[in-house]
C-alpha cells in the first residue's frame, strides 16, 4: 500500500509523542524528566498534545502513514509561538530553560515553524521527510506565510543536506550548554526556507 499524507487525529498523540522524542535527540527527555508523576517524558507530551492547545496540538501535525501505521509526522506552527512562556517557566526548572535559552531565543519572524519531523528509521531514504517538508511549505503557503524555518542540531550532517537540498540556508548559529543528557556538538542551526511551490500544482495532501 502507498504511504499516504494527511492531518493529525487525537488518537495519533502517543505516536506523534514518539517520534517527537526521537527526534528531539534527548531535549524532551531532558526537559520532562521525573516532572510528572507516573508518566514518562513522551506520555506527558502525549498528554499535552491531547490537551489541544497552541502550540502543541495534534491538530498542527501532518502524519505520513502506511498500512494504518504512522512512519513520520511532521509538526509546525507560527513562528510566534517558539519561546519561552510564563506556563513553561511555571513548570520547567530554571536550570533545565537556561540550558535552552538561546535555542527558544531564536526564530525567524513570519514564518511558519517546523518544530519536529521525524520519519521511522525503516523508512528513511524513500522520500517521506521530503514530502512531508513540502506539505508543511504548502501549509504555510496557505497562512499567507513566505518561508518554512526549522532548528537542527549542527552535528546532524545527514538532516542538515537534506535540508539544503530543498532550499534551507543558516540564519544563526545557536549556542547550546553543554549538558550529558543531550549528547550533541556544535549546538544548533536556525534555517530558513522561502516557500517556492506552484499554487496550481495538485495537492499531494489527503484530509
Amino acid at each position: 500500500m502507498e504511504i499516504q499524507y494527511r492531518e493529525g487525529r487525537e488518537d495519533d498523540c502517543q505516536r506523534l509523542a514518539e517520534l517527537m522524542n526521537i527526534a528531539s535527540g534527548g531535549v524532551l527527555e531532558f526537559l520532562f524528566q521525573d516532572l510528572t508523576p507516573g508518566l514518562t517524558p513522551v506520555q506527558a507530551v502525549a498528554r499535552n498534545l491531547r490537551r489541544d492547545k497552541q502550540p502543541y496540538t495534534f491538530r498542527n501535525a501532518l502524519v505520513a502513514e502506511r498500512d494504518g501505521s504512522i512512519l513520520g509526522m511532521a509538526l509546525s506552527y507560527a513562528s510566534r509561538y517558539h519561546g519561552v512562556t510564563d506556563g513553561m517557566r511555571g513548570f520547567f526548572p530554571a536550570d533545565r530553560l537556561k540550558v535552552l535559552e538561546d535555542f527558544y531565543a531564536s526564530r525567524v519572524e513570519e514564518s511558519l515553524y517546523l518544530d519536529t519531523i521525524a520519519v521511522d528509521a525503516a523508512s528513511r531514504s524513500h522520500g517521506v521527510g521530503r514530502q512531508l517538508i513540502a506539505l508543511v511549505k504548502e501549509r504555510a503557503m496557505e497562512k499567507g506565510l513566505e518561508s518554512v524555518s526549522l532548528i537542527a542540531f549542527a552535528d546532524n550532517i545527514r538532516a542538515l543536506r537534506l535540508y539544503e537540498r530543498l532550499g534551507f540556508q543558516v540564519v544563526k548559529r545557536i549556542r547550546l550548554e553543554a549538558d550529558e543528557r543531550i549528547p550533541h556538538e556544535g549546538g544548533c542551526l536556525l534555517l530558513n526556507s522561502a516557500i517556492a511551490l506552484d499554487s496550481g500544482s495538485p495537492s499531494a495532501f489527503l484530509p
